[in-house]
């Protein structure tokens, strides 16, 4: 029985490591800290951890890393922003083909962000998150977004439109 313990075990580990590579977490691989994935791949990363709602939680910035543009900017094809309050994940802004805020509605009226987002973050920002659609080369390719958290409507709004 030890033996079927042992093997089970092995099994399980390696079906989890397996699973996570597929799903893209790269923690601890060799080469994690490259700043640009190659051609044809997409790791979901955690990009920032931070307080974005200042309700003492900790929040995840995640998202599709297409490049480390530097220290504060990426270049993702999708992400979210995502709180875990009492074991249940709670979205407060998401990157797809459009950014959608935490109630589920479209943030600002735009066309699909085919080659992704700049999102620029300083921790000095005060929760200002920088937010502009990418061009094919990974540049900004529309006006920039100055996103806040507003705890008087539970959601994240536009300051400079």
């Amino acid at each position: 029985m030890p033996f079927k313990n042992f093997f089970t075990s092995v099994t399980a580990v390696s079906f989890f490591c397996l699973f996570s590579f597929a799903q893209g977490d790269k923690t601890g691989l060799p080469g994690s800290e490259q700043n640009e994935t190659p051609s044809g791949f997409s790791f979901f990363s955690i990009l920032i951890k931070e307080d974005f709602n200042l309700n003492g939680n900790t929040d995840i910035f995640s998202g599709s890393l297409i490049k480390k543009i530097n220290s504060v900017t990426y270049w993702i094809s999708s992400g979210s922003i995502n709180e875990t309050s009492n074991g249940e994940v709670i979205t407060l802004l998401s990157f797809k083909d459009k950014i959608i805020n935490a109630d589920g509605q479209q943030l600002i009226d735009q066309i699909p962000a085919e080659n992704g987002y700049i999102v620029i973050y300083k921790n000095n920002s005060n929760g200002i998150l920088l937010v502009s659609l990418a061009d094919k080369d990974g540049k900004g390719a529309s006006d920039e977004l100055q996103l806040k958290w507003n705890p008087d409507i539970n959601k994240f709004e536009i300051l400079n439109f």
